[in-house]
């Protein structure tokens, strides 16, 4: 197989960002021709890499769902450096909801659309570090024994993404409260 070119690449990224862009300020009907427009290329160029808007949708969920797995290994590694998994665990969770923040006009077009949610390899691949990471502080004891990789997941299900930061960075304090006592 060969090395896609590097202006292949480059118009992808381009490509990527402008639709991320232009989600967030128009929501999930924006067209593919604005899409094309932001990033500067050719629509044809646009449907070449991104024969659909879902194809397109799935691509950017897909990088954040790497972008997530990549983070929660990146986090257990720490951790299994010597780094508390308490600290790893909520450090996860914050940089969890700041993105997911940024992204939900971005999940809102997914769901209109019906695009899929991303790679179900990245997704395990968080599950795997997250349940390893909580399994590793249960052990040290700087995880209460009742937490589970499930109720981080309730926990992230219910944050107030389309609140201001100092919105959700209030639910998060009371919420790890609740989660991190024994």
């Amino acid at each position: 197989m060969r090395k896609p070119r590097v202006d292949s690449v480059r118009n992808r990224g381009l490509i990527l960002a402008a639709a991320r862009q232009e989600i967030a300020e128009r929501g999930p009907e924006v067209g593919m021709d604005e899409i094309a427009s932001r990033a500067e290329v050719a629509v044809g160029t646009l449907y070449r890499h991104f024969p659909t808007k879902e194809a397109l949708v799935t691509a950017i969920v897909g990088e954040s769902m790497e972008q997530v797995a990549d983070d929660a290994e990146r986090r257990l590694a720490l951790c299994e450096a010597g780094e508390p998994a308490r600290v790893q665990l909520v450090a996860f969770i914050e940089a969890l909801i700041t993105l997911s923040a940024e992204n939900q006009a971005v999940l809102a077009a997914m769901e209109a659309i019906g695009a899929s949610k991303g790679t179900d390899s990245a997704e395990a691949r968080a599950t795997t570090a997250i349940t390893r990471l909580i399994e590793l502080g249960h052990k040290s004891s700087s995880v209460p024994s009742h937490v589970t990789v499930e109720d981080v997941y309730m926990l992230l299900a219910t944050a107030p993404y389309g609140q201001p930061t100092s919105v959700r960075d209030r639910w998060l304090d009371l919420m790890l409260t609740g989660l991190m006592t024994e």
